[in-house]
Order: C-alpha cells, then structure tokens, then sequence
C-alpha cells in the first residue's frame, strides 16, 4: 500500500467523511491530510529499496529523523487514539522483552501474542508510544502499603473481671 501510495502525489480526500465512522475509530480524513501536507513538503519518509539494506548512514538517519517528525506531526494533527500505527521499527521493545514474544520486520514490530505474558515492558520503552496499554488486560490494584501511620492501634483488652461484668450487664437487661 504504502508503495503504490508514493506514486500518486496526493491521496484524493476531499474530507467529506463518507469512509466515518471507521469501524476501528481511525480518523482517515485527518490522516490523508496530515500526508498530503508532508507529501506536498517533501517530508515524507520514503525508505531506499534499491539499496537493498546497503543504504548510506546519512541516508538511515535522514529517514528515521523524517519519520519520526511525521508522526510527532500526526500526533499534533490527529488524537493517538484515532491513529493506526506509530511504530518507527527502532527494536526497543524486542530488547527489552523477557519472553522473546515481539520481532521486527520491515521496520514494524509485530508481538506474538502466544509467547506474550501481559508484562507491559515493551510498553514502557517504546519512544513513540506505539504499544497501548488498551491492548493489555486490566492492572489489578495493588493492596495498599501499610505503614506505622496508616494503621490505628487495636483498643486494649480489657481486664477479665470487667468483661465478665458487662456480660452480666447485657444478660440482666435483656
């Protein structure tokens, strides 16, 4: 998709909104602006595949510094939550993850969600916040700390004699 979009110049939208309400809450008309406009300024990301993996350095950087300012951009023009992907294939979440469970192709980092156990480490290292905690089941609460502060000191027994007499007490009264 993403090569048979690089030769039209522009993505024809007219914004009239005929593709919303996206069954999956993507905010297509936003996006195809937001890339009309970086297209237009040709500051769209386009990756060398005739180099075939053997790009220059200076190539490699000006290609993650030009994706990462479109989806900074993107960010500004359309909410996280109505974007389709933000993942710039940096590696960062398959390091860190302990189970093996997340792999990078094609600059994507697809998660193999029979290796994942739910640990939300990928989560807290990824810099473009592609992985979302929506996707993961609910945290449960942690049990609140106790400390010396937060526990009131139990009432001190009291002497036999005077239990044994409020027993009477409430035996005689009722």
């Amino acid at each position: 998709v993403a090569e048979k979009l690089m030769e039209v110049h522009a993505i024809p939208c007219n914004d009239c909104k005929y593709c919303m309400p996206c069954p999956y809450g993507i905010d297509i008309p936003g996006i195809f602006t937001h890339y009309n406009k970086c297209r237009n300024d040709d500051t769209l990301p386009y990756y060398n595949e005739k180099a075939g993996g053997k790009e220059s350095a200076e190539e490699r950087e000006r290609y993650f510094r030009l994706r990462r300012n479109y989806l900074i951009g993107l960010d500004r023009a359309v909410p996280r939550m109505r974007q389709a992907d933000h993942c710039i294939g940096c590696g960062k979440c398959a390091k860190e993850c302990p189970f093996e469970a997340i792999t990078v192709t094609n600059n994507v980092a697809y998660i193999d969600y029979t290796k994942c156990r739910m640990c939300r480490k990928c989560v807290a290292v990824c810099p473009t916040g592609a992985i979302h905690e929506l996707n993961f089941p609910p945290r449960k609460e942690a049990a609140p700390k106790v400390t010396a502060e937060t526990v009131k000191p139990a009432p001190a027994p009291k002497p036999a004699a005077d239990a044994q007499a409020e027993v009477k007490q409430d035996n005689n009264q009722k």
